[in-house]
């Protein structure tokens, strides 16, 4: 391929505001020995090399010609180049050793339907892949703002828990698919702003009109949007009028957002198409945030390899002037619009499509019906946790009544645990048990804090379903284990139900 293995020194880190990126071709942006590549225009292809030198006073070399200073004298495997400062920025970039970490968000990324592309980007040496959370989990389904959406947990109060584990910061790129787009890159974004890492977000789900709090797309966020032309979130707009809805959607300001359109890609990308896109696409990100520079060169190297495979569709780009930069590739584009063909009858159905159709709608009621039940759950669980909760005020009532009355004395918290004493803490994002303590305790409702969750209070059925004693390091160990269900006491053991 056109796009060589590269990283910037800087994309392996956490990305704060302002944090200088060393890209203008200044003298002193490289050093000598460091690993760079070069561009060849003659070779059209980008070159390992090693800076010899780095020039800091005008020279003159023995034809006569001038070098200023800034020049900098890079070796390749097959001649020595010299680079003048004000093509630095344009034809060298610096190269890391060091993996990038990418977190991929499980619900909506298709990692099991496109398992074999998350399995080869596991081996790229150039990442360190980290999947956050399992499709199918009690938290993949949609907040309670949106039809049919649940109370937590759910897809947003999972991307809190990704926050206040830190897996995300620690980031240096985000890959995002459907719901996932839709809901926790929305989430990530209210909560770091412009810190927030790059992010690859398939089916485009954050560009969505979508229910519940405004997405507050950061205006230095780096954006690369998948959309797919036989998506079923393209919701029947012409594919030109589909991609304009998305360039909306992005604010004002921003430099650093591409469309990559492609007019066969499915909801569930085919595994054929992100064998050819996932890493490229992850690079280019990576190196948006890093350079502050527009990956073109990377990004219609992408769409090459594309049309070589026989697709077909168009690739947007914000430049440094906030302009959109359209390149179609393929040989059929994108869709016309076009009013003959939208008016003309529809031709028959074949057997097997009307069968289809009759199972599409059983589907679709059985979706309605599940809704339904999962609805009536919740609320009977709401029902539970108050009844719960209820019965726990009134027995620490009780308790401080017979305190005052000097029948009895009352305990340090109602729920037993006590701090510094040694628990387990289920996890959802690593799906385990977490052996850690308790470093807080609040007397007034039994709430929790663990070392492993800081400043987060857990209490009632989270506590109930979340916490378990390990059979030591607190002077209330034994009551803690005799108030959890002897069925979870097995350490290791399933998740909670």
């Amino acid at each position: 391929k056109g796009v060589q293995p590269f990283f910037v020194s800087c994309c392996a880190r956490a990305y704060a505001p302002g944090a200088p990126v060393a890209m203008d071709g200044a003298p002193g942006t490289f050093r000598r020995d460091d690993r760079v590549q070069v561009w060849s225009a003659s070779q059209k292809a980008w070159l390992e090399g090693r800076v010899v030198e780095v020039v800091s006073e005008p020279t003159t070399t023995e034809e006569g010609h001038t070098v200023p200073a800034g020049t900098i004298r890079i070796a390749t495997a097959r001649s020595v180049m010299l680079v003048p400062p004000g093509k630095v920025s344009e034809v060298v970039r610096p190269v890391s050793d060091e993996a990038a970490l990418v977190a991929v968000v499980a619900p909506g990324a298709g990692v099991k339907a496109n398992k074999a592309v998350y399995s080869d980007l596991k081996r790229d040496a150039r990442f360190r892949v980290q999947v956050l959370g399992a499709r199918g989990g009690n938290y993949d389904r949609y907040p309670e703002y949106w039809d049919g959406g649940s109370p937590p947990p759910n897809l947003e109060s999972f991307a809190g828990d990704l926050l206040n584990e830190g897996n995300i910061m620690r980031a240096d790129c985000i890959v995002a698919g459907s719901r996932g787009g839709q809901v926790v890159i929305p989430a990530i974004w209210r909560a770091l702003g412009s810190a927030s890492p790059p992010v690859v977000v398939i089916n485009g789900g954050c560009a969505m009109h979508t229910p519940g709090p405004h997405v507050a797309w950061p205006v230095n966020a780096v954006t690369i949007l998948v959309l797919g032309g036989e998506d079923y979130f393209r919701s029947g707009l012409p594919s030109a009028e589909y991609i304009a809805s998305t360039k909306r959607r992005v604010p004002t300001g921003n430099t650093s957002t591409a469309i990559l359109f492609i007019r066969e890609m499915e909801h569930m990308p085919q595994t054929s198409l992100m064998q050819i896109l996932l890493a490229s696409l992850l690079l280019a990100a990576i190196y948006w945030r890093a350079s502050g520079r527009t990956p073109s060169f990377e990004l219609r190297s992408i769409i090459k390899d594309l049309e070589a495979k026989g697709w077909n569709g168009q690739l947007s780009n914000l430049d440094a002037s906030g302009r959109w930069i359209d390149v179609p590739y393929g040989s059929k584009g994108i869709d016309p619009v076009s009013p003959v063909k939208a008016l003309s009858a529809p031709s028959a159905k074949t057997p097997s499509e009307l069968a289809a159709d009759q199972e599409d709608q059983k589907a679709h009621q059985l979706e309605i019906s599940i809704a339904a039940k999962e609805k009536e759950l919740e609320q009977l669980r709401a029902e539970l946790i108050e009844c719960r909760d209820k019965s726990r005020c009134l027995r620490q009532t009780a308790l401080i009544e017979r305190h005052q009355a000097g029948q009895a004395t009352p305990p340090a918290a109602a729920s037993g645990y006590q701090k510094g004493q040694k628990v387990h803490y289920w996890s959802v994002t690593q799906s385990g048990w977490l052996e850690c303590e308790v470093t807080a305790v609040r007397a007034r409702d039994g709430a929790i804090q663990v070392s492993v969750k800081p400043d987060y209070w857990i209490h009632g059925e989270e506590q109930a379903t979340r916490v378990r004693p390990t059979g030591g390091g607190g002077a209330s160990s034994s009551a803690g284990a005799a108030a959890y269900p002897a069925a979870r006491q097995q350490v290791g053991g399933a998740p909670p139900p």
